[in-house]
């Protein structure tokens, strides 16, 4: 079993802290406003970050390294992932965002944009 890791978005970045480095967070995602984090339930090293402005960012290892995973220039509020793996990101402007393959490509339910 791997030792407890705590995750939390911040302003400038991801930031890291883990027992086996007696809680000492390490920043990563540096720079970048983040405004939401989502781990996928079927695969718990599986992490999303939404940022505001940059879109989704996507990490296979628990946090450590990320790349990007779509909605670049968008501002993501909001991610949520179901037990299947579908990845949902809420945005400003109000607009809500698929994805069923980790961020390769999304697709918007058009029908919340227009419920102003």
């Amino acid at each position: 079993m791997s030792s407890p890791r705590i995750v939390a978005a911040t302003r400038t970045g991801v930031s890291l802290a883990g027992e086996r480095d007696g809680w000492v967070a390490t920043e990563v995602l540096a720079g970048r406003d983040v405004r939401s984090l989502a781990a996928d339930p079927a695969r718990p090293r599986r992490l999303y970050a939404g940022t505001q402005g940059e879109g989704v960012f996507l990490s296979e290892d628990g946090g450590s390294t990320w790349t990007g995973a779509g909605l670049a220039g968008e501002v993501v509020k909001a991610l949520a992932i179901d037990r299947n793996g579908k990845v949902l990101a809420a945005t400003k402007p109000p607009a809500l965002f698929t994805s069923e393959d980790a961020g390769a490509t999304w697709t918007e339910l058009a029908a919340l944009r227009g419920s102003n």
